[in-house]
């Protein structure tokens, strides 16, 4: 029964604070752990993880672009502009790196640390520093409430009927 209600209280938040942004065009992807599982593991996970405040667009692999620049983000005080084009990151090349070599870079996005991303803007090559800082509980939410209501939303849906 304590476990109904506290996976009925995640949910209830989740869908709160999810209504109040778009929709994330995700596809429904299975989680094989137990969702109270999950949102602890991703708890744990990004913890330690910096954050500087980007959302990308990713279809093209080699030249990700920047769709959106949170207000008040390291990537806002670096200059960062929605439409720059991600060149690369940490020193990594985009184009020609490898998903391993970009996984590695991306292991120095701690919070404290400074990152160089290469962008094109226009015509313009810029190297931006972005000071990453740690993942605001807000951002987090809605990280781990948007895995709960896409990935387990089975599980939910069976936590919901009476």
């Amino acid at each position: 029964m304590m476990r109904h209600l506290q996976l009925r209280a995640w949910i209830a938040g989740a869908a709160l604070l999810l209504a109040t942004f778009p929709a994330t065009g995700q596809e429904a992807k299975r989680c094989d752990q137990d969702a109270l599982v999950c949102v602890k593991a991703m708890a744990e996970a990004f913890e330690n993880r910096g954050w500087i405040g980007l959302e990308m667009d990713y279809s093209d692999r080699d030249r990700p672009r920047i769709l959106k620049v949170i207000p008040g983000s390291p990537a806002e005080e670096a200059g960062i502009q929605p439409g720059d084009v991600l060149l690369s990151f940490a020193g990594v090349d985009y184009a020609t790196a490898s998903e391993e070599e970009l996984r590695r870079a991306k292991e120095k996005l701690l919070p404290g640390n400074d990152i160089v991303l290469g962008v094109l803007r226009g015509e313009s090559e810029l190297d931006l520093t972005v000071h990453a800082r740690t993942i605001p509980e807000g951002v987090l939410a809605q990280w781990i409430g948007s895995h709960l209501l896409i990935a387990h939303k089975d599980e939910i849906a069976a936590a919901e009927t009476p």
